[in-house]
């Protein structure tokens, strides 16, 4: 579990812990414990996690990175950090969401060429995180050279979706919606095909 924002850890501790789990995985102390050594690994993560997904993949060398999976995320906080300040204040320790801090978090600050695949999915009907996050997102990682594919569908947000249209109504512990679940698996499958592990 990465440290949720607080004035005692703001941002980026949230960023740091998941970039530290990440890296600990190519330790000689994680493969003697967990009997494994990857070579690359994949990030993926919703809503806020899905920006710290794509904040812990870029942050990491892309060869250690077979790709990142953002479900739902932050992908670009300008247009979020409007309509939800609250969220911004928290996030930094209950300082006002100035410009230099915004782009302290933002993934596309991290783009660079040759970066990993990334999939990004988002609802159009999202009521927690607005869908122009990733289409932001997605055209500056596109125009540095990068391979991204960014699924957006349209979805009813009902109660019990989570107001980001992503979970099957009822399900305990959650689990995600057709739809998505299938354009993962595909996303993934298609990298393995193309020996992009």
């Amino acid at each position: 579990d990465y440290r949720l924002a607080t004035k005692e850890a703001p941002w980026p501790a949230c960023g740091d812990d998941c970039v530290a789990a990440a890296r600990n995985m190519f330790s000689d102390e994680f493969a003697r414990v967990a009997g494994v050594r990857p070579g690359r690994i994949w990030v993926i993560g919703a809503s806020a996690g899905g920006h710290l997904a794509l904040w812990t993949g870029l942050t990491l060398p892309a060869d250690k990175i077979a790709g990142v999976i953002s479900i739902s995320g932050i992908a670009d906080p300008i247009p979020d950090v409007a309509g939800h300040p609250a969220r911004y204040r928290t996030l930094f320790g209950g300082r006002e969401p100035t410009d230099e801090l915004i782009g302290s978090m933002n993934p596309i600050c991290l783009i660079r060429t040759e970066g990993p695949r990334i999939l990004c999915t988002h609802a159009r009907e999202d009521e927690v995180v607005p869908i122009v996050s990733g289409r932001n997102f997605e055209k500056a990682y596109g125009a540095a050279g990068n391979k991204i594919e960014f699924f957006e569908y349209s979805r009813s947000c009902r109660p019990g979706l989570s107001g980001h249209c992503i979970w099957m109504p009822g399900s305990n512990p959650h689990d995600l919606i057709p739809e998505l679940k299938k354009r993962i698996a595909d996303f993934i499958r298609n990298q393995e095909i193309r020996g992009d592990r």
